[in-house]
């Protein structure tokens, strides 16, 4: 046992695909294993999580042994909202509900990245999670990074931690692909 954790008895879950190489890299620095959630195809909402589950058929939805008394941790690359986040844990709830395993505790999630936008903070509070995050994007990260960016992919980061939801219109998000085409970025 070691900074509050037991290799026993702890484990991380990477968020497929993103969060796999973050949770690996935890294996290889601490010790503590690896699991990973199973890529569920067009799954974007919790209605759309059970209704894939019920397609799925007897597959495993997270790969690794998770055992009784276990506490697991999920790990991601970015947090903007926790949509994906909640999907991940239900992912793994059902998972030990299908394979009858119980007493397993869930409620950390790291990130590398977060963009620390409010409403995400308030949905982790809410199902129960605590979050923890390697990079602070709006306090400290763009800062750090500014010097590695164009004035103009500043000014988009930049704008889209302040107004998120601009960007979820899909003609937005298909000028902003071609003009990162465009760059070679």
């Amino acid at each position: 046992q070691e900074a509050g954790y037991n290799r026993d008895t702890h484990k991380v879950i990477g968020v497929d695909y993103a969060g796999r190489p973050l949770s690996d890299g935890i294996t290889l620095i601490h010790g503590i294993p690896s699991l990973g959630t199973r890529k569920m195809p067009d799954v974007r909402t919790l209605a759309e999580l059970e209704e894939s589950i019920s397609k799925y058929g007897g597959h495993s939805l997270v790969e690794g042994i998770i055992n009784p008394g276990d506490t697991v941790a999920i790990v991601d690359d970015v947090r903007s909202f926790f949509d994906s986040k909640l999907i991940a844990a239900r992912q793994v709830q059902r998972h030990l509900e299908i394979n009858g395993i119980s007493n397993v505790r869930c409620h950390d999630v790291g990130v590398l990245i977060d963009y620390e936008l409010d409403k995400g903070v308030e949905e982790a509070r809410k199902a129960g999670f605590n979050v923890f995050s390697f990079i602070l994007l709006r306090t400290f990260g763009m800062q750090q990074i500014r010097s590695y960016l164009t004035e103009q992919e500043f000014g988009v980061i930049s704008d889209f931690l302040e107004n998120p939801s601009k960007y979820q219109d899909p003609e937005l998000q298909k000028y902003l692909k071609q003009l990162a085409e465009q760059s070679n970025l």
